[in-house]
């Protein structure tokens, strides 16, 4: 009895490394790709449901990356998806004064994602923030994979990797807050 508790016992202390070793082979792998909070993902023709779309990342981290979109399908897609579709809003914005406590998209200037909210409550708190005269941008829709999913779909080319510049982001924020009908068309193939 002794023995099979010590069996288990280093079976278990075996899977609990090599499963820190994988979690840290993942956190390399998005190094190395550039994979970060901030960074822009851009869809290639081959993406099914995603085909076309420009994703800016949120949260990336040793299980999950999560990002909002910023061209392509607001709706969620009709069968379940590689990444997966949240039906949520967010409101983007360069307000110092940001609500949230995460930190900046940007290391070069304040540039914050307001997540996981309702409709109306977003567009509530974008009422509230417009009377700064900051661009605020409010967007439907986020997606989630696992990260080592969106690793493996970066190297396979289904996926690219890019950065936005300050001036890029505030190009972006001036005018996707005021973009509507042909303009928002036209921005958004301008995004990427």
């Amino acid at each position: 009895r002794e023995r099979r508790r010590e069996r288990l016992q280093r079976r278990l202390e075996a899977a609990r490394r090599l499963a820190e070793r994988a979690a840290q082979e993942t956190v390399d792998d998005t190094e190395r790709l550039g994979l970060r909070r901030g960074a822009l993902l851009a869809a290639s023709s081959d993406a099914g449901t995603f085909a076309g779309v420009v994703v800016l990342l949120l949260q990336i981290g040793a299980g999950v990356a999560r990002g909002v979109l910023l061209t392509g399908a607001a709706r969620p897609p009709a069968a379940p998806q590689v990444p997966r579709f949240r039906d949520e809003w967010l409101l983007l914005h360069s307000q110092a004064c940001a609500l949230t406590a995460a930190p900046s998209l940007s290391a070069e200037l304040p540039f914050f994602a307001e997540e996981g909210m309702s409709k109306s409550a977003a567009q509530r708190l974008r009422s509230h923030l417009s009377g700064v005269g900051e661009p605020l941008v409010l967007r439907r829709g986020s997606v989630e994979w696992r990260t080592t999913r969106l690793v493996e779909s970066v190297r396979l080319g289904e996926w690219s990797v890019a950065t936005w510049t300050p001036d890029d982001i505030r190009w972006w924020l001036d005018r996707a807050s005021g973009a509507s009908g042909e303009d928002a068309r036209c921005l958004d193939a301008a995004v990427w």
